[in-house]
């Protein structure tokens, strides 16, 4: 097989088979050019200055770093329309990410490492890590987590975190969560997946739904971490969180029926540690309380969701009119 590489102190050029890494032997080879050009299979990891992917199909086997940019050039690849671009491994670009081809499909097999990022027609099976990101026509098997604005459309992720978050037309998410610590913004409902098998089964079939999240999913929380830029060290901060949660937990009648079980239950466990009144309603209650439990614990014919949505709440319901 024919071996093909052109090397000197400020390029490396590889358009067949290379066997080994591309890595520096001097100090001044750091810097140079990379060019993978079409046909390049590198049984090893690659290190540039910058790297230039210019056609289809390329395969580089191990780790990606480069100190510039990455480039995946249109160049040459209309002459494959339908070639692959494959990073085996972990690809780190101090600066940038970009993809000028909308024709080769890329693929990265494993975290993306970059300042910016701007790439379409991709597989990523791993994580992006990036200052900002926009990603179309892909899909990205674990999350985006961006420390500037990301922007995504007509593509599917797990999940996604950034400063400010676009949501574009037919976008889906694996998990039922994405977070913008600024502002989500939402041009369509977004499509979860998380209760819809993705795969078929021995019939044929695909089983579940596919859930809708719109602008009504946007809600706006409170972070207690300390040590965040944006505010004092332990002040707290909101962010905006694109969720299923509320909808799925009407999480404001839970917090509220755990205040009020929390409330009930460290009455009864004061006892008569408590001022006279409330010592002397909580007794009166006792008897009526233990045997309602005892009810409920030992009820049968009931579902349990029935049981916890009905009849325990009556319970406290008539505690808390006797206490009143």
């Amino acid at each position: 097989m024919q071996i093909d590489s052109i090397e000197d102190s400020t390029r490396y050029v590889v358009s067949t088979l290379h066997h080994g890494s591309i890595l520096p032997g001097r100090r001044m080879d750091m810097i140079r050019h990379v060019y993978l050009l079409s046909g390049a299979d590198v049984r090893g990891g690659v290190w540039g200055g910058s790297i230039t992917v210019s056609g289809a199909p390329i395969v580089v086997g191990d780790a990606v770093y480069c100190k510039g940019a990455l480039r995946i050039e249109a160049a040459d690849v209309q002459e494959a329309p339908d070639g692959e671009i494959t990073f085996g491994s972990s690809v780190a670009a101090a600066d940038s990410i970009v993809t000028e081809s909308k024709h080769a499909r890329l693929r990265f097999r494993s975290d993306i490492y970059t300042g910016q990022i701007n790439i379409t027609n991709a597989f990523v099976y791993g994580n992006i890590y990036a200052k900002r990101a926009i990603i179309r026509d892909s899909i990205i098997l674990g999350g985006v987590f961006c420390g500037g604005p990301v922007r995504i459309e007509r593509s599917m992720v797990s999940t996604l975190e950034a400063g400010d978050l676009y949501i574009g037309p037919e976008t889906w998410l694996f998990m039922p969560l994405a977070v913008g610590r600024n502002s989500i913004q939402l041009d369509a409902p977004v499509r979860v997946v998380t209760f819809y098998s993705m795969l078929q089964d021995a019939a044929g079939q695909r089983k579940g739904d596919v859930v809708l999240l719109d602008a009504g999913d946007v809600h706006t929380l409170k972070s207690q971490e300390r040590g965040q830029p944006s505010g004092k060290e332990g002040e707290a901060q909101a962010f905006k969180c694109l969720s299923l949660s509320d909808r799925i937990l009407d999480t404001f009648e839970v917090k509220e029926h755990f205040d009020f079980n929390r409330r009930l239950i460290e009455k009864l466990a004061l006892g008569r540690n408590l001022d006279p009144d409330s010592s002397s309603q909580v007794r009166h209650t006792e008897r009526e309380l233990e045997a309602g439990l005892l009810e409920f614990l030992h009820s049968s014919g009931t579902q349990a969701s029935e049981r916890a949505s009905t009849s325990i709440k009556d319970l406290f319901e008539r505690v808390n009119d006797k206490k009143g």
